[in-house]
């Protein structure tokens, strides 16, 4: 056989050999395992809602009936408490009330304000301090009380004629529908 021959057979074998016959290169290596573990989530609920019978006016501390008619200088509130659920390193979340709808558009509904007021302590305590919405609800306030205090005003400075459903200014009565309201705790982001 030629030396060409020989030399190639030779290179082709150590080739061979050093893939390991499986097209696979021989190195040194190893491994090690990470154990894993159980991710649990957090909470952010409010519980044990509790809103009373109804809403009051002008705290009279009785139940407000719809059928009475509202005048200029009534105020409308309703308090409702909850047992706040917040479990989580790095929870934050804000509270917020949505504004009613008070049905179709009119003079009356123009002249009602809503505002709300939540206060944040620990559960049955006997005077909340006053909770700024804009102030994060954390993991520290888990088990608190959250006391949403509701207020619908017709305010008797800014109440015009328009409002008024007398025959001579209303050819019908102004009514307003007041709609559900919806307590909101929402995460914000900790982090950032």
């Amino acid at each position: 056989m030629r030396n060409s021959i020989k030399a190639a057979l030779a290179a082709t074998t150590g080739a061979a050999l050093l893939l390991g016959g499986a097209g696979s290169l021989a190195y040194w290596s190893d491994e090690e395992v990470i154990p894993g573990g159980t991710i649990n989530g957090g909470s952010l609920d409010l519980t044990s809602a509790d809103c009373g019978v109804g809403w009051e006016l002008n705290d009279e501390g009785a139940t407000f009936d719809f059928s009475r008619p509202l005048v200029p200088g009534d105020t409308l509130t309703k308090t409702c408490s909850y047992v706040l659920d917040a479990t989580g390193d790095n929870l934050q979340a804000d509270v917020a009330a949505s504004a009613p709808d008070f049905g179709a558009d009119t003079a009356l509904t123009a002249e009602l304000d809503f505002s709300s007021r939540f206060t944040l302590d620990d559960v049955g305590a006997p005077a909340p301090a006053p909770f700024t919405p804009t102030a994060a609800i954390t993991e520290a306030d888990d088990g608190k009380e959250l006391i949403a205090s509701l207020v619908v005003d017709f305010d008797f400075a800014s109440a015009t004629n328009a409002s008024n459903s007398g025959v001579e200014y209303n050819p019908a009565p102004l009514q307003a529908a007041l709609e559900d309201i919806t307590i909101t705790v929402t995460q914000t982001d900790a982090t950032s």
